[in-house]
């Protein structure tokens, strides 16, 4: 039963600190990008609720990866999704971010690329999200076995 708890610990602690660690990249790489720390904060704002979903995605992602591969032998499938779609998330925050570096670009003619990343940033948040959802349900199915074995009855 401690065992258990501690594993169930670890791994809500990996899935914390995957979070945070998206957000910080987040804020960070648009601040030194954008040149203003209060620009992140009001991007953030504007698109609080996709941002979050993908934060918190990427988080459960994350936990879920660690504790399946800490409880079962047979994680190997589990890792080309989890890697995947967190791969996802993590392009998905950079291209969040990348149109800003083009901004000051405009002599190289990537200035209108800038401007089809910020149009089409929501649509490419949401396809992220979506994606973490996918990865989450296929590692919860496929590890219904090894997470029934987790319960505290």
């Amino acid at each position: 039963m401690k065992l258990k708890k501690i594993i169930l610990f670890k791994s809500t602690a990996i899935g914390l600190m995957g979070t945070t660690v998206l957000i910080l990249m987040y804020f960070v790489l648009l601040t030194w990008v954008a040149g203003d720390w209060r620009h992140p904060m009001e991007q953030f704002l504007s698109s609080r609720y996709l941002l979050g979903a993908l934060f918190i995605g990427f988080g459960v992602q994350a936990g879920l990866y660690w504790l399946i591969r800490n409880v079962s032998r047979n994680y190997k499938h589990m890792k080309a999704v989890s890697g995947t779609s967190t791969g996802i998330s993590v392009t998905t925050m950079v291209i969040c971010c990348a149109h800003h570096v083009f901004d000051f670009l405009p002599i190289l003619g990537l200035s209108a690329f800038s401007i089809v990343l910020a149009q089409y940033q929501n649509y490419l948040i949401t396809f992220a999200v979506i994606s973490n959802i996918f990865g989450i349900s296929y590692m919860l199915i496929s590890s219904k076995p090894v997470l029934k074995n987790l319960s505290f009855n």
